[in-house]
């Protein structure tokens, strides 16, 4: 330090920076030859690091350098912000202050629908598939087994994606469609793992 002044600022800055650390050790030395800018350099330095989560500031000469870890952008963009607006006495100034990423979020998990139901109902020239399936790859693959059991029909798919389908749930709704493209129509009700159908047929067999 270049006198017992400056030193005593110092030390009241860095009390007041770190108000939650009592322990401040000094062994600061009294020493002429400090460069231009040196108090006020090393003053704004301790007032920044304070904001950091750790952090470290040197000066040598001319140059002064402060590197840290700030707790958010937010405040690492603050800290930089505020080092630079400091009238330095042209002493040059360099940062290395990251900040921590924020952890993910919580993935929300879908609701599980209860009971799970779907229905298909074949009658004239149209296919009309309701309830839920448990993506957009089971939507597809049902969507296109209904084209294929009813070549000719209008597929209108009304389904909607929703979590909880019991095992099996898309073989079932594939199932019932072939039931239904044997009878030439009628109705089919999927609840849970419970599938009902409904239908007329000319042949008993």
């Amino acid at each position: 330090m270049p006198d017992d002044r400056t030193r005593a600022q110092i030390l009241a800055q860095a009390r007041s920076a770190f108000p939650r650390n009592p322990r401040v050790v000094d062994r600061m030395e009294i020493g002429a030859g400090a460069p231009a800018g040196f108090a006020v350099a090393t003053l704004a330095s301790l007032k920044e690091l304070g904001r950091l989560d750790e952090g470290s500031a040197s000066i040598r000469d001319q140059a002064l350098s402060v590197d840290g870890m700030a707790p958010d952008e937010t405040t690492a963009q603050t800290a930089k912000r505020e080092l630079r607006a400091v009238n330095l006495q042209g002493m040059r100034v360099s940062d290395q202050i990251r900040f921590r990423e924020p952890p993910p979020l919580p993935v929300a998990q879908p609701t599980a629908i209860s009971p799970y139901t779907g229905g298909i109902e074949a009658d004239g020239d149209r296919v009309i598939l309701t309830g839920y399936v448990p993506s957009i790859a089971v939507q597809s693959a049902i969507v296109q087994s209904a084209r294929t059991r009813f070549p000719g029909k209008a597929i209108e798919d009304r389904l909607t994606i929703g979590a909880g389908a019991p095992e099996g749930w898309q073989r079932c709704f594939d199932g019932a469609l072939l039931g239904l493209a044997r009878l030439n129509g009628g109705r089919a009700t999927l609840i849970d793992r419970r599938l009902d159908v409904i239908s007329r047929t000319d042949d008993e067999d």
